[in-house]
């Protein structure tokens, strides 16, 4: 795929061809762009923040790539108790009951 300066990266891949900056504030948080050069790997719905296009070959997509991952183990730890809120629960379960 042909990433130009500005757009979205759509899937992950590693780079074919061409060099850029691109930012990755989205997935790590990191303000600066890093700069990428030929097979480096690109994470889909990073930003080719540079002035160069970027040609990449796509090795992941859909619910395969980086981002999806991310997205569904902050899904699994929202709806996960830890032991303490477990524990929490049943103390005031009993207190109610109690009361």
């Amino acid at each position: 795929m042909l990433v130009r300066p500005g757009a979205r990266v759509s899937a992950d891949g590693v780079i074919e061809e061409g060099a850029a900056d691109v930012d990755e504030s989205m997935i790590t948080g990191e303000s600066k762009p890093v700069k990428k050069e030929p097979e480096s790997q690109v994470i889909g719905g990073t930003v080719n923040a540079g002035s160069g296009s970027l040609r990449v070959r796509v090795t992941a997509t859909g619910e395969d790539t980086a981002l999806s991952g991310i997205m569904r183990l902050v899904k699994e730890a929202q709806t996960s108790k830890s032991r303490t809120q477990l524990l929490a629960d049943r103390a005031a379960g009993i207190l109610f009951y109690a009361a």
